[in-house]
């Protein structure tokens, strides 16, 4: 997840240096593969969003889920039999009272 700007409402006029390291995050994170039939292109990389709850059913990890800059992904592919977590938290981790 990139984000643009800041807590200040910051902009970026040039546009290509994200769409460039975007294209590179993903290319790390995602494992694509050939099927041996077919040589069809197939995403092997499961995906699964983590949101953890106590028994009240208050979000804990990430805080307060509803916000989309908010999220917390595991990474996991099957053949090289790794996991990569993959997070961001708006703000701080804890929230103020």
């Amino acid at each position: 997840m990139l984000v643009l700007g800041g807590t200040l409402c910051q902009f970026e006029d040039v546009i290509q240096p994200y769409l460039d390291i975007t294209k590179k995050i993903y290319k790390d994170l995602i494992r694509v593969q050939k099927q041996n039939t077919s040589n069809d292109l197939f995403v092997s990389t499961l995906v699964l969003e983590v949101v953890a709850k106590d028994s009240a059913g208050q979000d804990y990890f990430p805080f307060d889920s509803s916000n989309r800059q908010n999220i917390a992904f595991l990474l996991i592919d099957a053949n090289s039999r790794e996991i990569t977590t993959f997070i961001h938290q708006y703000g701080g981790y804890c929230p103020v009272n």
